[in-house]
């Protein structure tokens, strides 16, 4: 992996999280109030809730926002200038049962389809990529690993969807490999199998303990150890989830949201 971080090493781990939240449509995504957030857009998921969704759309003139929106384009340039709190109030005006309607849906895909956008959502992922690069070349030395795109595709997913490592350290997870030589995979494995409803995620979750029960590399073996005691660092609801992806990333292989992914690293 070169020492700088370049464009297509970006591209690729944005492919690779965005694929996770829509398959067919990375920079297409949209997502309703499923996690309290209000609405999420793009291949980040960035969402009103959180206050990451309203940069972007603060860059955008009100041209650029009404044209792909004309139902709820309005209420958008609103909610980009409240707080968090209040712009949650406007869009969940929206979200009946929590659910977008077709008609939004399809205006919110068509406004994270634009270019302007677009555009957006690239240079907005630039500086969380460069936070999950520094992290990754840190964790990568302490292991005495070298990084590569695995490492750093996997840190990215944890900046972006889980806000970093949280209390977890390298040390804390290469005294777990060096604690558990010979059933460290085995009990991670052990634990997804015991997965339940209303877990999210917990069918993949099941599925993946019999897929990498003897298929963990040992050169993934640190990294998928990080997995699972930062996954056991998210609420307890989501769990099986944030393993199921990590999983995936550190492996090459997994099942996530239903469907079994195969990442070109």
């Amino acid at each position: 992996m070169p020492t700088q971080l370049n464009p297509a090493l970006i591209e690729k781990a944005l492919s690779i999280t965005g694929h996770f939240e829509d398959s067919d449509d990375p920079f297409g995504a949209v997502s309703g109030n499923f996690d309290g957030m209000g609405i999420s857009l793009g291949v980040l998921q960035w969402n009103i809730g959180s206050g990451s969704l309203q940069p972007l759309l603060k860059a955008l003139s009100t041209d650029e926002i009404r044209t792909p929106c004309p139902t709820c384009g309005a209420d958008l340039i609103r909610a980009r200038g409240l707080s968090p709190s209040e712009g949650l109030k406007i869009v969940n005006q929206w979200l009946p049962g929590g659910k977008l309607p077709a008609t939004i849906r399809n205006e919110l895909k068509t406004l994270a389809h634009s270019e302007p956008f677009k555009a957006q959502q690239i240079k907005a992922a630039q500086a969380v990529a460069a936070r999950a690069y520094k992290t990754c070349g840190e964790w990568c030395a302490a292991w005495n690993q070298e990084v590569d795109a695995h490492a750093f595709c996997w840190f990215f997913d944890v900046y972006t969807q889980n806000g970093g490592m949280s209390t977890v350290t390298p040390q804390q997870v290469d005294a777990f490999v060096r604690d558990n030589p010979h059933n460290g995979i085995d009990m991670i494995c052990s634990w997804l199998d015991d997965r339940v409803s209303p877990e999210h995620g917990f069918r993949d979750a099941n599925k993946n303990a019999q897929l990498w029960r003897n298929a963990v590399p040992q050169a993934a073996t640190h990294l998928f150890s990080a997995s699972f005691l930062r996954a056991q660092r998210s609420k307890i609801d989501w769990r099986a989830d944030t393993l199921n992806r990590k999983g995936t990333i550190a492996v090459g292989q997994g099942w996530v949201h239903g469907e079994k992914q195969r990442l070109d690293l």
